[in-house]
């Protein structure tokens, strides 16, 4: 204790249990708003205001006074908690994230609502009055001058002029707001732009997904380095005669296999004979080539199945089922699926390039080489020229096609020998 706390009365105490205490007993309203306004201890203030009953007082408090707690209870006292002045207030000070959002849900003045927007530290709290604020003015500040890309995109989701829309989608460093910026575009022209140039291929596929120009659609379908991008244009293409043409003669097999289901056709005999050639899963292109009854389709398989030799090296070549055969007779474990192989040694199965746990590493390398061998002779047949080759010479000598290897004479697709 102070010396100076024998001339205090026991409120100003310098012990702060001292000063709660004497609390208990005072019921002048003149000192408690002074402990309130003053003491440096929040739990003393909160205590003393909590006994302060003059409404005048408590609307000063609620007001004005400096700490937060303390305005809350004030708040609570007059009733006023949920006041618009106390939920900024709750918005402002309270250390819980969750309770500040949820008291913007509860502000309807959109001044208070866009002085959080624009000047809460909170990337979430900004975002929640973003969602109520209706000022189109303000919202195209904020879309175009919040530093956190997530508010400037929520702003621009509530947009509606088309020429501000426009901008930040041709322009905002994130592609994230030019997202959404694009979702609300309506204007085909800028859409078309978008759809060509954007850098980001998300962004191009929304303008794509908006676009109605059966032309410009087909364009892209025919021309679009990206698959993701193709597909998604065929999905709003409309006009019978474009899908007719894309199903035979796009070189794209998904876009025509999409084209096909769009029509109607998927099971005709034209889409099967195009899974048979086309699709990677064995058991799919059996399945589709057991629906086949076209003779002339089905000369062409024959045709491909028998072929024996490698039209490059005249090597013997393997069509599926003496390649899985071939596999298995020499205990290879193979996917009748996929193709892909395992190795069996002593028993155990060893995935292909993992470590021989059991020290048969020359067991192992004969059988890693072997597979290597058997691989090489599959047969694989072009899906544009229908020319057979081994997977050898197709490794080795196939044209580069993005990450592939194709067909040594015409760069065409290359795929399994059925």
């Amino acid at each position: 204790m102070a010396f100076l706390d024998l001339f205090k009365p026991k409120w100003k105490h310098s012990t702060p249990e001292v000063r709660r205490k004497a609390i208990k007993k005072i019921t002048n309203q003149t000192i408690l708003i002074e402990i309130a306004k003053n003491d440096e201890d929040s739990n003393i203030r909160e205590e003393a205001i909590q006994k302060i009953t003059n409404k005048d007082v408590l609307e000063d408090i609620a007001n004005d006074n400096e700490y937060y707690e303390v305005r809350k209870i004030a708040y609570e006292k007059l009733d006023k908690k949920e006041s618009q002045e106390a939920l900024a207030d709750k918005v402002k000070n309270d250390e819980s994230e969750y309770a500040r959002e949820a008291a913007i849900e509860k502000i309807n003045d959109q001044t208070i609502l866009i002085e959080i927007a624009k000047n809460d530290e909170s990337d979430y709290v900004r975002r929640t009055a973003i969602g109520k604020i209706t000022d189109q003015t303000i919202l195209i500040e904020i879309a175009k001058n919040d530093q956190d890309e997530v508010v400037r995109g929520k702003a621009t989701s509530k947009l509606t002029d088309q020429n501000i829309l426009m901008d930040i989608a041709k322009n905002d460093q994130d592609r994230g707001v030019r997202l959404d910026a694009t979702s609300k575009l309506t204007d085909q022209n800028i859409l078309i732009d978008i759809a060509k140039n954007d850098q980001d291929k998300g962004v191009r596929r929304e303008a794509i997904s908006k676009l109605t120009d059966q032309k410009i659609l087909n364009h892209i379908v025919k021309n679009d380095e990206s698959e993701y991008l193709r597909e998604a244009a065929i999905e709003k293409i409309t006009n019978k005669d474009v899908l007719e043409d894309i199903a035979k003669n796009n070189e794209y097999y998904e876009v025509r296999k999409i084209a096909y289901e769009k029509l109607d056709k998927k099971e005709s005999q034209e889409a099967l004979a195009d899974i048979v050639k086309n699709e990677r899963e064995i058991t799919v292109r059996e399945a589709a080539i057991a629906k086949i009854t076209d003779l002339k389709i089905l000369a062409v398989f024959k045709k491909i199945t028998e072929t024996k030799k490698c039209l490059n090296c005249g090597e013997t070549i393997y069509n599926v089922k003496d390649f899985i055969s071939e596999c298995e007779k020499q205990g290879i474990i193979i996917n009748h699926n996929t193709l892909e192989i395992t190795l069996r040694t002593g028993g155990l199965v060893i995935v292909e390039g993992l470590q021989n746990w059991f020290n048969r590493e020359a067991e192992k390398r004969n059988k890693e080489q072997m597979a290597i061998e058997i691989q090489n002779k599959a047969g694989m047949h072009c899906t544009v020229c229908n020319k057979v080759y081994c997977l050898e010479c197709v490794s080795n000598y196939g044209k580069i096609n993005g990450n592939e290897r194709s067909c040594l004479s015409c760069g065409g697709r290359m795929n399994h020998v059925l």
